[in-house]
């Protein structure tokens, strides 16, 4: 499903955070990755601050155990 796919690689999910501002999910290494470049939300260009803003997202993990 399309929400198993991280909007910055494309690729299915493995260990899914959420920023809290925005509630988009990505993959864990590539949104902190792009955090340390930029500070807002790929999908929706706006400020989001810091890492601290974003939290596993738990409900999308048990999703993508279940899909396996």
């Amino acid at each position: 499903p399309e929400a198993c796919l991280c909007p910055i690689t494309r690729c299915v999910m493995q260990d899914p955070y959420m920023l809290v501002d925005s509630g988009h999910s990505y993959e864990g290494a590539a949104i902190r990755k792009w955090l340390e470049r930029n500070s807002s939300d790929p999908c929706t260009n706006t400020e989001v601050g810091s890492e601290a803003n974003m939290v596993p997202n738990h409900t999308l993990r048990r999703l993508l155990a279940d899909l396996q």
